[in-house]
């Protein structure tokens, strides 16, 4: 597997001192370059294959997970290193053709057809409410909260957050504002403001 690293374009660890290791701890690649430095280790070889199959998602789990290490340097600067020298790749035809077939498993596998959209509904939905309230506040708003102050309760930010983005729409007598998936609860907070709100839950 170290090989397969190995042959990836020089591109893509050309900005920036990066380097890694494999699970038995053989020297993947380094380069040293201008930029900041960071260096990897993977904890086994599974982990190596799932990073080169699915990058995208593969990479923030192989970091929670533990099987992708940093040893020099921050995700940050991995990250960092990694999104600014893609671009700048040429990729070989191995590589190319692995992500073309990745993108024809997802469309597959992705595919949303009345019937499965009907279970994923349900399967997402069709619970007791209960559950919603161990983590949502009193409108069970999905989006994140707006903490104006580190002791501010759920529901006080989440508060905070609706008034904060009726103030950002600037609404003036006569504006319609269209509120889309928050079941009306961010048309009601507007409602206090010259405009006419239509929610579409």
């Amino acid at each position: 597997m170290s090989r397969v690293f190995a042959k990836l374009p020089g591109a893509v660890r050309s900005t920036g001192k990066s380097g890694g290791r494999d699970g038995v701890g053989r020297l993947l690649s380094a380069r040293r370059r201008t930029g900041p430095a960071a260096a990897i280790r993977f904890a086994d070889s599974a982990a190596e294959w799932r990073l080169l199959l699915d990058p995208e998602l593969a990479v923030g789990e192989l970091f929670m997970d533990g099987r992708l290490i940093v040893t020099r340097g921050a995700i940050f600067d991995v990250l960092t290193i990694a999104t600014r020298n893609i671009a700048l790749a040429e990729q070989p035809r191995w590589l190319a053709a692995i992500q073309s077939w990745r993108g024809r498993l997802k469309r597959w596998s992705q595919r949303n057809c009345p019937e499965s959209a009907r279970r994923n509904v349900e399967h997402h939905y069709d619970i007791d409410p209960r559950i919603y309230d161990l983590f949502l506040d009193s409108d069970r708003l999905y989006s994140c909260a707006y903490f104006e102050t580190p002791d501010q309760s759920l529901d006080e930010s989440q508060l905070a957050k609706k008034r904060h983005i009726a103030s950002k729409l600037l609404v003036e007598p006569g504006h319609r504002v269209l509120d889309i998936g928050s079941a009306g609860v961010v048309s009601r907070s507007i409602s206090r403001r010259p405009a006419t709100p239509r929610s579409l839950a």
